[in-house]
């Protein structure tokens, strides 16, 4: 039970792995919107926070789960470093997961077990990163309909994204998640059939021309007889709700590491040789 649980949990984390900015609103607004996605999207620092609540309803039953915390990145040295502190929570159970990571090696810190290992950046923020900081545009003619409001810290721009743009993006990626993961390489993922709300988003672009917070609402249905068994198949309704905040972009960003002497080897907590 707690298997499948997790599994569903997965594909949650995916599409906030898959989170993406949609624009829209008119030529010259959508523009705008454009270059300043680009600039998010060149930043080599950042410091987000981020807030994310997922329904999940299957079998009969419906799950809750929850994604809260902050992320830093500094990309502007040889070497990748990041720092995650991170709260989670799936069918009453919480979990508080801190990961710190500089010159190849990932410190992990759950719920006070303390493990470093050898890791890749690119496996780390594919498989152990729900939050996805960088900002992936749609096409202009994938808005249905958008608004803008101008507000103190700058402007709002609101938008409905078809649905179609976003099914043939979100199973993509979610698609390409589940076969890095450590579930069955050998399920089809082919025969696995979602479909998609059209998405409402909303984006604050600061006066400074960078985007601020992005928000995420919609809803999702999947087939999950294709890669579940037992109690948790037929049809899973998924509803996502999501933000992504920005502080103060543009800004140099200060990453402290832990002390890394605390992290035993993974191979030795494992062992039992490392003494808690």
């Amino acid at each position: 039970m707690k298997k499948k649980a997790a599994t569903i949990f997965s594909l949650a984390l995916v599409l906030c792995l898959c989170l993406v900015s949609l624009s829209g609103c008119s030529p010259d607004v959508y523009e705008m919107y454009i270059q300043a996605a680009a600039k998010n999207n060149q930043l080599q620092q950042m410091d987000v926070d981020v807030d994310i609540d997922v329904s999940i309803g299957i079998a009969g039953s419906t799950f809750q789960t929850t994604v809260t915390g902050s992320a830093k990145a500094d990309n502007s040295g040889p070497s990748p470093v990041m720092d995650m502190d991170l709260s989670m929570s799936l069918l009453g159970q919480s979990m508080d997961m801190q990961v710190y990571y500089a010159d190849g090696t990932a410190y992990y810190d759950t719920n006070g077990v303390k493990y470093k290992m050898a890791l890749l950046y690119d496996d780390l923020t594919a498989q152990d990163n729900p939050v996805d900081t960088k900002l992936l545009e749609f096409e202009e003619s994938a808005v249905r309909k958008s608004r803008m409001e101008s507000t103190a810290d700058g402007t709002r721009y609101t938008v409905t994204v078809s649905a179609d743009a976003v099914n043939d993006y979100l199973k993509d990626a979610m698609g390409k998640s589940m076969q890095n993961s450590s579930f069955d390489s050998s399920m089809n993922l082919d025969s696995l059939e979602m479909s998609f709300s059209d998405v409402d988003a909303s984006f604050l672009i600061g006066k400074d021309g960078y985007i601020h917070e992005q928000t995420l609402l919609f809803t999702c249905t999947a087939d999950m007889s294709a890669i579940s068994s037992g109690a948790l198949t037929g049809e899973m309704e998924m509803t996502y709700d999501a933000s992504l905040t920005f502080r103060e972009p543009g800004e140099p960003v200060t990453i402290t590491p832990p002390n890394l002497n605390d992290y035993p080897a993974y191979e030795d907590l494992l062992s039992g040789a490392a003494v808690s």
